[in-house]
């Protein structure tokens, strides 16, 4: 949310949603963000109109919004993955999904250029790493990318079983690197540098990437990210990320929830689900102002727990002291509501609100107090 206009990612329509406040307190729904044509079939452009219809027709294509990241000059950004569909040597199409920010005017939504990765960027990408789409602009010229090694739970990871650049189940996997964030030139889409490892509590948990979300907030020139899962905040320049100047932490998961490690369940799903209590925290967004870093986080105890009501922490960390100032868990304002999302804004003093919904209708509410 910035100022009276709110801005979410719609799982189930896969579309961005926008709403604005009224004079009289209420929600009006402005529209949607969404690709256009031209930018929904921007990577495949090599593909002939029929084949691409045909595609279309049997829904092999696919389009996600994955976040929104609010540009200072007045824009607003939604990270989207995009079909990238071409045509092979020996005439079988490959398909994949490329990411790109789709750029709005947040006066009227309408299209602006949009910030894309170099088409070489995967280029170089060899057996050892692959990415995630989400990224987020932290100054007028860098990007931060998230990106992890191609690894177990990732489809096909089987084939690299027994290989310590790639499982996750090795002590030699962490030992050699596990890079997370990949900072990107804004203008040309160029990478700059990879750099960060996962941080100690995936390595003794075995988790690998399972358990990692990046987070990012700028401000004044420097930037502060999180693995989300680990509570570790970091705080860098925004020129030179990969120089960390301090660490902070904003909670550590809780060594009682911490399952003993059964090693009869490596390489599956349920060997993940053991550790949804150790790391049901995470950090769902970051606002870094002068003096405090201001934390929200998502608490589920399962892989169930997520799709029920959420559960909502607040924090505020002194950046002086490194000590947390701040902590509570985010209440309803009525006992029937149910608690849908909730969020800080991105205005200078960043403000916490939850959506909720009661009796049908829906509701943001602005958490003021404890």
């Amino acid at each position: 949310m910035r100022g009276d206009n709110l801005y979410y990612d719609d799982d189930y329509s896969g579309v961005v949603q926008c709403f604005t406040m009224t004079g009289s307190g209420d929600m009006t729904r402005r529209g949607t963000i969404e690709p256009t044509d031209e930018e929904r079939y921007m990577y495949t452009t090599t593909l002939t109109q029929d084949v691409r219809d045909s595609f279309n027709q049997r829904g092999m294509f696919y389009w996600m919004a994955l976040g929104i990241t609010l540009l200072s000059d007045g824009r607003v950004g939604c990270v989207y993955d995009l079909p990238w569909v071409f045509e092979m040597s020996n005439g079988d199409y490959a398909f994949f999904n490329f990411p790109a920010m789709l750029v709005r005017d947040e006066a009227d939504l309408l299209p602006r250029e949009p910030v894309l990765p170099d088409e070489h960027f995967f280029d170089d990408m060899d057996e050892v790493e692959s990415y995630f789409s989400n990224f987020n602009i932290i100054d007028s010229t860098r990007m931060l990318f998230g990106m992890k090694k191609l690894s177990w739970p990732i489809d096909g990871f089987e084939e690299f079983t027994g290989n310590p650049d790639h499982d996750a189940f090795m002590d030699e996997f962490y030992e050699r690197g596990t890079p997370c964030l990949e900072l990107v030139d804004v203008k040309t889409g160029k990478s700059i540098k990879r750099f960060g490892n996962l941080p100690e509590a995936q390595a003794k948990t075995k988790t690998g990437y399972y358990f990692f979300n990046p987070t990012v907030d700028s401000h004044g020139g420097e930037v502060v990210y999180s693995d989300s899962y680990s509570g570790e905040v970091q705080l860098a320049d925004n020129a030179t990320p990969w120089d960390v100047k301090r660490t902070y932490r904003a909670f550590a998961p809780d060594p009682e929830r911490k399952p003993a490690m059964d090693t009869t369940k490596f390489y599956t799903l349920e060997y993940a689900s053991d550790y949804y209590p150790y790391f049901c925290r995470s950090i769902q967004c970051m606002k870094l102002t002068d003096d405090k870093i201001h934390v929200l986080v998502k608490v589920s105890y399962s892989l169930a727990h997520t799709t029920k009501e959420r559960i909502f922490e607040y924090s505020v960390i002194d950046r002086r002291s490194g000590e947390v100032e701040t902590s509570f868990r985010v209440g309803k304002e009525f006992d029937d509501e149910y608690m849908i999302a909730a969020g800080l804004s991105d205005d200078e003093e960043p403000v916490l609100f939850y959506l909720s919904e009661r009796g049908g209708r829906y509701y943001m509410t602005e958490v003021s107090e404890i």
